[in-house]
């Protein structure tokens, strides 16, 4: 069986052809969340597993701010998604989450957008209460803000459904609990600076804070577009055993990991676009026996240095090439 039809609800008008990469073990379960009021038409579903202890983290693809692709990672996978539809356009933005093994994503929500034909942008929470937001943020602190829980992921497998209709992400479908009429308020974390970053922009810029203590290793990620070589993003291993990534991660443009003194430093070599934002061409991972940054590169000629302590936060706002930088709570940095 490849094709199947269900309606319940207004929302979950469909053509008369829905198609599935696996089909729903309970079909009369399944309900649709349409991303915006210009779903329709003829949906292919792909399944997301959001349990499994062989998953190591997500990618999220963006084209102009809309959701296009999600993946779930596994270890020695092939990395051909990457050039899956228009994957591989340079203006796409790719975002990675990573999770511990025994981290499954648990809820689903949406921050509803204005005007209506603007999509929504969804939000995955795991049962460590770290969120996975996937869209530009820019949005995230305004007071008319608001969010929507959609789905609780409580039966076991846990996955859901998400379909495209060649310009993004419109339409997803759940086999688990409906929690759309539930009177729920967004968790604090969605707003808290030490989960977003506090600069907000009136661009529709993306943006993430980690945290700089307790890191064991940072590993780069270099641009993918022909002709560059800055580092477009940074993933941070802890000594907990947890990850974080900032900026733009694709696993197969990733350098090789660099070990972290905590009593060393980081600089961060970036050359400055007029009149804000820049690229990052080079970094140093310095330990604390006092060593040099500076490598001689002729190439480095004409940088900006940023020495970043390993304590406090890092927040890392990009607009597709260029970035901006930001790091706080760094005291008796010169």
């Amino acid at each position: 069986m490849r094709d199947l039809h269900v309606v319940k609800s207004p929302e979950d008008v469909l053509a008369p052809l829905a198609r599935w990469s696996l089909l729903p073990p309970n079909p009369e379960a399944i309900w649709y969340l349409n991303l915006d009021d210009r779903a329709g038409g003829r949906h292919y579903f792909k399944v997301l597993e959001c349990e499994s202890p062989e998953i190591t983290g997500y990618s999220a693809c963006l084209l102009d701010e809309d959701l296009f692709y999600l993946h779930s990672h596994r270890e020695s996978e092939d990395f051909s998604f990457y050039r899956e539809g228009r994957g591989d356009r340079l203006h796409a933005v790719w975002l990675y989450f990573p999770v511990e093994k025994h981290e499954r994503i648990v809820e689903v929500w949406r921050l509803r957008r204005r005007p209506k034909f603007w999509r929504d942008i969804l939000l995955l929470r795991t049962n460590k209460g770290r969120v996975f937001f996937l869209g530009a943020n820019a949005n995230m602190a305004q007071p008319d803000a608001i969010f929507e829980r959609v789905a609780l992921l409580t039966t076991q497998p846990s996955r859901l459904w998400l379909s495209s209709q060649g310009d993004g992400v419109d339409c997803l479908a759940f086999d688990c609990e409906d929690k759309r009429h539930d009177k729920n308020e967004a968790p604090p974390s969605f707003h808290d600076p030490s989960t977003w970053s506090s600069r907000m922009s009136a661009q529709q810029v993306f943006n993430i804070s980690v945290r700089l203590g307790a890191v064991t290793e940072v590993v780069p990620c270099r641009s993918w577009i022909p002709g560059s070589t800055g580092i477009v993003g940074l993933i941070f291993a802890y000594s907990d055993g947890s990850r974080e990534s900032v900026g733009q991660v694709r696993l197969d443009h990733l350098l090789s990991p660099i070990e972290v003194d905590p009593a060393g430093e980081m600089w961060l070599g970036a050359r400055l676009f007029h009149p804000s934002g820049a690229v990052v061409e080079s970094m140093r991972v310095i330990p604390s026996t006092g060593q040099t940054f500076h490598g001689g590169n002729p190439s480095q000629e004409g940088l900006t240095w940023l020495r970043i302590l390993w304590r406090g936060r890092l927040d890392w706002n990009f607009l597709y090439s260029k970035c901006f930088i930001n790091v706080s709570d760094q005291a008796n940095v010169h």
